[in-house]
């Protein structure tokens, strides 16, 4: 008995000996198609290069600028990509980005700026189409695109407030310290160096022209709900801070809002002022029907220095 049980051991072992091996050679095409599914082949891909973007500013004279834009948001395929900077390099090579090959391969861009020229806060500028355009590429090309963004229709914004300084009429007004301080200066109007057109602001500092400080002329409303911008164009010496006056319709009184101080710039630049968190909390403090002004104010120190502008606009979603 004790050897027919080992005959049965025995038999039993080399039955099921047998069965691995022909499980072994069932299961072999299986784990080789399964390694090609956990290392699949690499996808090929290929490389944008964004050149140059710019902005139409004029669609009547179709001038275009540099001055504002700071990255581009690439959208492949509807999915945003990246955000990339492409301000202009001084190694001569511009951003160069990867992506991967798709049967088709849509790509869309924004411009984006810094808000409020915070270096460190990237939006895309809800006043600028997309660039929209298709590649059809082989593995390791690199297309060049070379954006220019133009605003959107002007049914989707309203322009509360504009300045470019090319008519006698200023729409500026001295305000504050300008109307209570002799050495006081004002906007003049100069043809040296504009940004764009014939003429540009131009403020003057010195012992005799310290303090400079203004509010547009007409006033406006803003809207909890309506985003809104003021787009300023500058070179500067002096430090130039912006901002909004309101009229607290509760107390009647005017007051201040300080948003960004703009540091010396030796080119032209420009700046767009998000001021849509401001007019929230004024208007919740305050009134829907409360006024509002734009608001530039600098001091020079009784020190020799200079303010260029251009192109002040107030934009706000319809």
């Amino acid at each position: 008995m004790h050897r027919l049980t080992r005959t049965a051991l025995s038999l039993a072992r080399s039955t099921a000996s047998r069965r691995l091996h022909w499980w072994v050679l069932l299961a072999l095409p299986w784990f080789v198609v399964g390694c090609d599914i956990v290392n699949p082949p690499e996808p090929s891909g290929a490389y944008i290069q964004f050149e140059n973007p710019q902005v139409q500013l004029s669609e009547n004279t179709g001038f275009t600028s540099t001055a504002g834009i700071r990255d581009v948001w690439l959208y492949h395929n509807g999915l945003l990509q990246g955000v990339y900077p492409v301000q202009p390099p001084l190694s001569g090579n511009w951003t160069t980005v990867p992506y991967i090959l798709e049967p088709t391969n849509n790509f869309q861009l924004e411009g984006g700026i810094h808000e409020s020229g915070v270096g460190t806060v990237h939006l895309p500028y809800p006043f600028w189409e997309r660039v929209s355009f298709d590649v059809t590429p082989q593995a390791g090309d690199t297309f060049v695109v070379t954006p220019v963004f133009e605003y959107v229709t002007e049914d989707r914004y309203n322009i509360d407030f504009s300045e470019s300084f090319e008519s006698n009429l200023i729409s500026f007004l001295p305000f504050s310290s300008a109307l209570n301080n002799a050495d006081s200066t004002f906007i003049l109007r100069r043809r040296d160096d504009p940004f764009q057109g014939e003429r540009c602001g131009f403020v003057n500092f010195g012992p005799s022209d310290r303090w400079f400080e203004v509010i547009s002329q007409n006033n406006f409303k803003l809207f909890r709900d309506k985003d809104v911008y003021a787009e300023i164009t500058y070179r500067n010496s002096v430090e130039l801070g912006v901002g909004l006056i309101y009229e607290d319709v509760l107390t009647g009184q005017i007051r201040s809002e300080p948003v960004v101080v703009l540091r010396p710039s030796t080119g032209w630049n420009t700046v767009y002022v998000h001021l849509i968190g401001q007019a929230r909390e004024i208007i919740n403090l305050t009134s829907t029907d409360t006024n509002f002004w734009l608001w530039l104010k600098a001091d020079g120190g009784g020190d020799d220095g200079f303010i260029y502008l251009d192109d002040i606009r107030l934009i706000q979603e319809e």
